[in-house]
């Protein structure tokens, strides 16, 4: 596959994939979140030299967010019915778990813009490394749905701090809360950050791939014991019935009309 949005090098043991959106603050349309399945499980994943995986974004931003110019979201109740629209957040909450279980570390580099998609995106990797003026969590401009985002959050940082977040639109933190609140592994000054990244990628490609593969299968097997994989996908469920809600309905009707820059103020 040739990569049109994403950029991708392996040196050392360490694999990189840098989302190359910078236009666009690397939101994340189908075509740039196929690229990084392709690159994540057809050459990272299956390249035994590769022990580690970095994951970070060009620009001023990890990501934005999702398209939202994409039918996929504007389209929701004009185009499509409930069902169609579950199966698209089915399709969407497996891939975030597919991602999770990549069989080799992967670290997340986040600065900039890390929102909705963009923080799933974040947590669905291993560790996490931030920026401490990183700005993490929501869109801003309005209601788009119910569900997703939350229940990933708090199994980071806990019901009561998950809900702080989630309960106000477009409630963000910056990189020194998130690691405050165990969101993030650690937050270091942003003119640090690849190198604070490099440096822990470059420990973790010391230890066999065997016993890293283990480990982390270990772990993710914990995490679906206590029942993760079963609440992302029930969270899936009840953002499709936000999503046919007057205040989302009257949301995407009025993106779908003026866009994202239309929408605010």
């Amino acid at each position: 596959m040739v990569y049109q949005h994403i950029l991708y090098s392996a040196e050392a043991g360490i694999a990189r994939i840098t989302l190359n959106r910078p236009d666009k603050l690397n939101a994340l349309s189908q075509a740039l979140l196929t690229e990084l399945e392709h690159a994540l499980f057809e050459q990272a994943g299956a390249d035994p030299q590769v022990r580690v995986v970095v994951l970070g974004g060009s620009g001023r931003a990890f990501s934005a967010g999702y398209d939202a110019t994409e039918a996929t979201i504007t389209g929701v109740s004009a185009t499509t019915s409930i069902s169609q629209d579950r199966e698209h957040m089915v399709f969407s909450q497996e891939r975030w778990w597919r991602i999770r279980q990549l069989p080799k570390p992967l670290i997340a580099q986040v600065h900039g813009y890390c929102l909705a998609g963009g923080t799933q995106l974040a947590m669905a990797c291993d560790i996490i490394i931030v920026a401490e003026d990183a700005q993490i969590g929501n869109v801003q401009a309005g209601p788009m749905g119910a569900g997703v985002l939350g229940v990933e959050f708090a199994w980071q940082v806990g019901g009561k701090r998950a809900k702080e977040v989630m309960f106000v639109i477009g409630s963000r933190i910056d990189g020194r809360e998130a690691e405050r609140i165990g969101w993030a592994n650690r937050a270091v000054p942003p003119s640090q950050l690849e190198a604070e990244v490099s440096r822990l990628a470059e420990r973790i490609a010391r230890t066999p791939l065997e016993l890293l593969t283990l480990e982390k299968t270990a772990i993710n097997r914990l995490e679906e014991l206590m029942g993760l994989r079963t609440a992302m996908l029930y969270a899936g469920d009840l953002d499709t019935i936000a999503h046919y809600t007057p205040p989302v309905q009257a949301f995407l009707a009025a993106l779908k009309e003026r866009g994202l820059r239309g929408t605010r103020g």
